[in-house]
């Protein structure tokens, strides 16, 4: 019998690659220039341009925390942070760091908005400075209060670690209700568990869809989920099949292997083994164990694939080194009765 799941929401970190690119040497000083010139750069410029100033060595260390006290993603804080690490791994007990971040704190508390949010994430993230979430809740805090909608939602998942969901609902609310998505999507998730919220599956459906509706593959998993459950929402396999495509072409892993799963029995979309297959195998080399489960008896069954023990055995194994115990079962059960291929 092949695997169903509980599906759970998690807010996923965002990877930054970080780009090198070769480009004419220039100024620490025209270098910063150019990157607080947001106007005419986009984030891939703006990384090349970190990147190079990196090379400049310690001289640079000084505009690159000026630029982390004005960055307006988390991206160019990750990729400056990186950029520091690179000159020197001890760049904080450098007298440039010092300096340069005692002016990072003076903007901050002076009442610049993005300095004391993004000396939140510095805290928080522990980049220039000692990682201390009590710091971190403390201007994410002053930012918060003047309205900005990722210090909220940083402010309401501290709250959120420390238990205290009411808390952290009263922040989400209000950085959800300024549209980000990643406030929406939780919020939904503290309805439906009714952590410092009454319980409400369908406030927790409203909140998750807006998420979705923005393009979170997470919420865009959940939602799908709810619709196989009718959790807040009218009970609807092609619905489900909607929302876990729109996330699976994403490359979430849990809605390829819901998606597989929905072509596998022929709910909310046509039975179709060899696409079942096909999201179970993204999902499985992703290292889902479930859908590595589901594939391999796919191979041993010969169903959406050409049947292959080997390719089986491989997939039960790469499930069973993840602790399933089925798989563990299948691949002892597979391997005992053609012992003539895998003796």
């Amino acid at each position: 019998m092949k695997r169903n799941k509980f599906l759970s929401f998690a807010v996923s970190a965002l990877a930054l690659v970080f780009c090198v690119a070769g480009a004419e040497e220039r100024s620490v000083e025209r270098l910063e220039s150019e990157l607080r010139d947001w106007k005419h750069h986009g984030l891939a410029e703006r990384e090349k341009l970190v990147e190079e100033l990196s090379r400049a060595g310690h001289p640079a260390i000084p505009s690159l925390i000026r630029f982390m006290s004005e960055a307006r993603t988390g991206s160019d804080l990750l990729s400056a942070g990186k950029a520091l690490a690179a000159i020197d791994p001890d760049f904080r007990k450098r007298p440039e760091c010092t300096a340069a971040m005692e002016e990072f704190r003076r903007v901050a508390e002076a009442g610049n908005v993005i300095a004391q949010r993004n000396l939140g994430i510095l805290y928080r993230d522990g980049i220039g400075v000692e990682k201390d979430e009590e710091a971190a809740g403390k201007w994410y805090r002053k930012a918060a209060d003047q309205g900005d909608a990722r210090a909220q939602f940083g402010l309401g998942t501290i709250c959120y670690r420390n238990r205290d969901y009411a808390e952290a609902a009263k922040w989400l609310r209000k950085a959800a209700e300024q549209g980000m998505a990643l406030a929406q999507g939780v919020l939904g998730m503290l309805y439906a568990k009714g952590q410092g919220v009454k319980q409400d599956s369908a406030e927790a459906a409203k909140w998750i869809r807006k998420a979705a509706d923005q393009g979170l593959p997470e919420a865009q998993t959940v939602l799908g989920t709810l619709y196989m459950s009718g959790a807040g929402v009218k009970l609807d396999f092609a619905e489900a099949a909607k929302w876990f495509r729109k996330a699976a072409e994403q490359g979430n892993a849990t809605a390829q292997w819901s998606l597989g799963s929905l072509y596998d029995e022929g709910k909310g979309v046509k039975q179709d083994f060899a696409e079942a297959a096909k999201w179970y195998r993204k999902a499985a080399e992703q290292g889902d164990a479930a859908a590595q489960y589901n594939l391999g008896i796919m191979y041993e069954e010969g169903t959406g694939v050409k049947q292959d023990f080997t390719e089986a055995a491989k997939w039960y194994r790469k499930a069973a080194e993840q602790g399933d115990t089925e798989a563990a079962e299948a691949l002892k059960q597979l391997q005992d009765e053609n012992k003539e291929i895998f003796e």
